[in-house]
């Protein structure tokens, strides 16, 4: 037997049209599904591994395209790189530079970040004027590099240890507090003390 509160709400819910019920409820299905998305690619990123983890990480040697300065693999060896393929016409790409450029500009050189596109180099150049970018945006414009890695999804993280060996890889825009872990476990503090 229902009490007249309940009954009260019901009587409420009924006079709601179908579709609008049908809508919240799909709304809050979606909502739960990229919530649970989320909290999957989080335990993803921070895990071991992924894609050639253990391998040599393939040389590259890409200018970068606002002043030309070559970024060599090789030359960045004795610190743990971070390498992130992406392009403008990305949006999870676009979302996350800012927060790239804001963890690259607190990085003091203790590790190198490193973003490879293989679009136009003056629309690249165009674009990190427009969004304010100082971190190093190398051109791939071949893909070669983008191949070697085997990036297929953009944004791609791939992080290398400082002997040059991959330590993890995965798909999709980086939560920098993740990224900081890593660094840390590969012995490169990631804030100053």
């Amino acid at each position: 037997m229902l009490t007249s509160t309940a009954m009260s709400f019901r009587k409420l819910i009924n006079r709601i049209p179908l579709w609008i019920r049908e809508a919240v409820i799909m709304v809050a299905l979606g909502a739960v599904i990229l919530w649970v998305a989320g909290v999957i690619q989080r335990d993803g990123q921070r895990g071991a591994g992924g894609d050639g983890a253990g391998a040599e990480a393939p040389a590259f040697a890409l200018a970068d395209v606002r002043d030309g300065q070559v970024w060599q693999l090789e030359k960045l060896r004795g610190k743990p790189v971070i390498l992130s393929f992406w392009a403008t016409w990305c949006g999870a790409c676009r979302a996350e530079l800012p927060e790239l450029e804001a963890f690259w500009r607190q990085v003091d050189s203790r590790y190198f970040v490193v973003t490879i596109s293989g679009e136009n180099p003056q629309k690249l150049k165009e674009f990190s004027r427009r969004m304010g970018l100082t971190l190093p945006i190398a051109n791939d414009l071949g893909g070669q590099v983008s191949a070697a890695y085997g990036v297929t999804v953009l944004p791609t993280t791939v992080i290398i240890d400082a002997e040059g060996r991959i330590s993890r890889s995965f798909a999709g825009a980086p939560h920098v507090d993740i990224l900081e872990e890593h660094m840390r476990r590969l012995g490169a503090p990631a804030r100053a003390p």
